[in-house]
């Protein structure tokens, strides 16, 4: 599966700057262990991250794609 996010969702969603998006897409940093995790358990699980932050929050996250 895959989020179906853009880098400036992801950044969104995560709570970081979009640089720091673009620095861990093109390998200039590395993706934090934590960060990892949560994306592959999102992927293995079809977690939409929507609904992950909706779990976490009891709030909306807005401007990603599955927004409903």
């Amino acid at each position: 599966m895959e989020l179906g996010l853009t880098q400036a969702q992801l950044a969104s969603f995560f709570g970081v700057d979009d640089r720091t998006i673009r620095r861990w897409a093109s390998g200039a940093s590395a993706i934090p262990i934590s960060i990892a995790m949560v994306l592959r358990l999102l992927a293995r699980h079809e977690i939409e991250p929507t609904d992950a932050y909706r779990l976490a929050t009891g709030r909306m996250l807005k401007g990603l794609a599955h927004d409903g």
